[in-house]
């Protein structure tokens, strides 16, 4: 659900709560809560709590089940693979609610009469490799390296079926002040019968390394 944004003066404590329904019988191999807050906000570390309850009962888990990555914008929740285990388990029963708990305060960068905001995404998928939502990535020596692999065995083989796709690779990158993504470039790839098992693969360049850029 959208989050309420906020305008506030500096020091005011705001508090978020986010609610994810897992179905019945569910199998996740990919887990992750990520969240990002403009300048205006500061994350409170201390303050992110996490519970699971299937109806009115509370479920047991701990800390080995899950780990978190934080600073000051924001932070990355994200189920180890005990914790799915656990979590596929419980499933079996009946569905889960998970329910974040954290807080921001507004902080010195915060602009008069502009709304702040943060961003959260649930990041899923019941295949370790894949998640349902575009990975946020730096550049390592200014590249992004991209690739598209049609087979299921992993040995990049190309069938005549696939010989006819067209792959279209839209690079983004995010403004820091305001969370939105602008598009960079944008590069369609096809069959190559010269260079077959690397058709769809490609390399983004003369990028900034302090920037975070996605791949849509």
């Amino acid at each position: 659900k959208n989050k309420a944004t906020v305008t506030a003066e500096i020091g005011r404590e705001i508090p978020y709560e986010v609610k994810t329904q897992l179905p019945k019988n569910a199998k996740y191999k990919t887990l992750r809560w990520s969240d990002r807050m403009t300048p205006g906000l500061t994350f409170k570390k201390d303050s992110l709590t996490i519970t699971l309850k299937r109806g009115t009962t509370e479920l047991k888990f701990d800390v080995n089940d899950y780990k978190v990555s934080s600073n000051d914008r924001g932070f990355d929740l994200e189920f180890t693979e005990t914790g799915l285990e656990k979590l596929q388990k419980e499933l079996e029963t009946d569905s889960i609610e998970i329910t974040l708990e954290y807080k921001a305060t507004v902080n010195k960068d915060a602009l008069i009469d502009v709304p702040e905001k943060n961003d959260i995404k649930l990041f899923y998928g019941n295949n370790k490799s894949f998640e349902n939502e575009p990975t946020e990535v730096k550049p390592k020596d200014k590249k992004i390296e991209v690739k598209k692999s049609w087979d299921v065995t992993g040995d990049d083989t190309v069938t005549d079926a696939d010989k006819t796709a067209v792959v279209t690779y839209i690079l983004q990158k995010r403004d820091e002040n305001t969370n939105d993504w602008t598009e960079v470039e944008k590069v369609t790839k096809k069959y190559d019968e010269t260079n077959p098992q690397t058709s769809f693969n490609h390399t983004f360049e003369n990028l900034d390394d302090k920037l975070t850029y996605r791949v849509i």
